[in-house]
């Protein structure tokens, strides 16, 4: 049977393999250097990697209530000041404009 992400609608696994979750979701140094570049607010940093991260391992952008909270943790880690901040509950403006970000 294909894998959830390799089939034409791709999505989060259930379950991430040990070896798999780094790579869906520990955000790169050019990661980090592009939302440091396009963004301000270390909430918005730490969504924008996410978004970018989202999108290179699924190749669209689903509702951001739906990403799963282990995805999320590792670049959560690796963002300043973003422990307290949810990566959900954000203005639709803001959202259109990271996605914008993130395709170009």
């Amino acid at each position: 049977m294909t894998a959830p992400h390799r089939t034409a609608y791709p999505h989060f696994p259930q379950r991430f393999a040990d070896h798999d979750l780094p790579v869906a979701s520990t955000p790169t140094d050019d990661a980090v250097a592009f939302a440091r570049r396009d963004a301000r607010l270390p909430q918005h940093q730490f969504r924008l990697r996410g978004l970018r991260k989202v999108f290179q391992n699924l190749g669209y952008f689903p509702p951001l209530a739906t990403i799963p909270p282990v995805v999320i943790a590792p670049i959560r880690q690796t963002a300043d000041g973003a422990d307290d901040v949810p990566f959900a509950g954000v203005a639709d403006r803001t959202i259109r404009h990271q996605h914008q970000l993130v395709r170009t």
